[in-house]
C-alpha cells in the first residue's frame, strides 16, 4: 500500500535506531492533516476489524483487539486534530541463524534512487510511505495491524543537520556579522596565546 502524502517527524530512514532494539529498526512517523489522516485512519481501521473477527472465529471466543499504529497531535495539550502514523522496519530480518539485512528504499519526488549514505532525511521533509499491513496477534495485546515500511518517496526534502538557520525560522537582520577575515586573525591569537 503506499501513504498519503505528510510530514515525516522523526525519520531514522539511512541508519536504524538502536536504541531498544540492538539489532536494529527503521522508524519514522507521518503526521497527516485531519482530513487525509481520518481517511487513511477508516482504512486501517476496516483492515483491523476484518483481521479482528478472523483471529476471534479461529479462536473460538472474542480477544481484544490491540489500537491502530496511530496517535492524535496534540500542541500544548490541546489536539490539533492531524494523525501521526508509525512505520517501522527491522534492520535485520529472520530468525537466529538466518537472518538478513534490509533496508527501506529511498527515493526522490521522480522515482530515482536517493543515496542513505549520502541523504539524511531529516523531519519536516515531505514523504509518501510504501508499506505492507503485518496483522499479528498476541495474547496480552490482542490482534493488531503493524505498518512495516519498504520504501520512502520524498517529495521535499529537509535534510538532518542541514541549514539550521533556516529550521529555526531565522531571518537575516542588520547587525554583527562573522567573517572569515575576523575568524583567522582570532584563529592565530589563539596560536600565539598558545605559545606562552
Amino acid at each position: 500500500m503506499r501513504s498519503p502524502i505528510g510530514e515525516a517527524v522523526w525519520p531514522k530512514l539511512s541508519q536504524p535506531e538502536t536504541k531498544f532494539d540492538p539489532d536494529g529498526v527503521y522508524e519514522t512517523k507521518l503526521r497527516l492533516d485531519n482530513q487525509s489522516g481520518k481517511a487513511f485512519q477508516s482504512t486501517l481501521q476496516e483492515m483491523l476489524n476484518e483481521h479482528h473477527k478472523q483471529v476471534c472465529s479461529e479462536r473460538g471466543k472474542t480477544v481484544k483487539a490491540a489500537p491502530l499504529p496511530v496517535t492524535e497531535v496534540e500542541d500544548d495539550g490541546s489536539p490539533t486534530g492531524e494523525l501521526e502514523f508509525k512505520f517501522k522496519l527491522k534492520a535485520l530480518a529472520g530468525k537466529e541463524g538466518n537472518k538478513w539485512e534490509q533496508r527501506p528504499k529511498l527515493v526522490d519526488a521522480k522515482g530515482g534512487s536517493i543515496d542513505p549514505n549520502k541523504v539524511t532525511v531529516g523531519s519536516g521533509s515531505k514523504i509518501c510511505v510504501g508499506f505492507e499491513v503485518i496483522p499479528y496477534f498476541t495474547a496480552a495485546v490482542g490482534a493488531g495491524l503493524s505498518l512495516r515500511m519498504k520504501a520512502v518517496q520524498v517529495i521535499d526534502l529537509v535534510e538532518y543537520g542541514g541549514n539550521e538557520f533556516d529550521s529555526f525560522g531565522f531571518q537575516q537582520e542588520e547587525g554583527y556579522e562573522t567573517s572569515e577575515e575576523a575568524e583567522s586573525t582570532t584563529a592565530h591569537v589563539e596560536e600565539d596565546n598558545g605559545d606562552f
